[in-house]
């Protein structure tokens, strides 16, 4: 009887697992892109559209509007300028990383950029970016750094 039950625990377990695959496989992403001009951003939107099943896609132009959008939104992916217009405070899309990261150490934050500096690369990975793309000659590897998070909830 006791092995039955076992069996049977065992058996539920394994089924539960299999459809929280699924349903993880199945999961949607919420994103925010975050870049001071409009084509950027919708060309970030219609490139990850074709590549990975988005859910909600919020867009932001300064860095006030930025960090707005993760308080409100809260995406699990932050696409991100480090050249947007600032504050005092949150002076550039850096100071913007600096605050996801303080604030929600869980979201993934890619720097898409035309300042792709060895410096900023570095500022940025020790603040805690998953990625720094240059616009000019990496702008087609976002689909696949996307997919790579993705794939990190399932």
């Amino acid at each position: 009887m006791y092995a039955s039950s076992q069996q049977n625990y065992a058996h539920s377990l394994a089924a539960a697992s299999v459809l929280n695959m699924e349903q993880l496989k199945a999961k949607k992403v919420n994103i925010l892109v975050v870049d001071d001009v409009p084509i950027v951003r919708e060309r970030v939107v219609d490139l990850l559209s074709d590549a990975i099943p988005l859910g909600s896609v919020a867009q932001a132009d300064d860095a006030k509007s930025a960090v707005d959008a993760v308080v409100d939104f809260n995406p699990e992916i932050v696409v991100l300028d480090i050249s947007i217009p600032g504050t005092n405070e949150l002076r550039n899309g850096i100071d913007v990383l600096k605050w996801i990261k303080r604030h929600n150490a869980n979201i993934y934050v890619v720097m898409l950029t035309n300042f792709g500096y060895l410096e900023y690369r570095e500022e940025c990975r020790r603040a805690g970016a998953f990625a720094f793309l240059d616009k000019s000659h990496e702008f087609d590897k976002l689909p696949d750094v996307i997919d790579e998070i993705v794939a990190r909830f399932r």
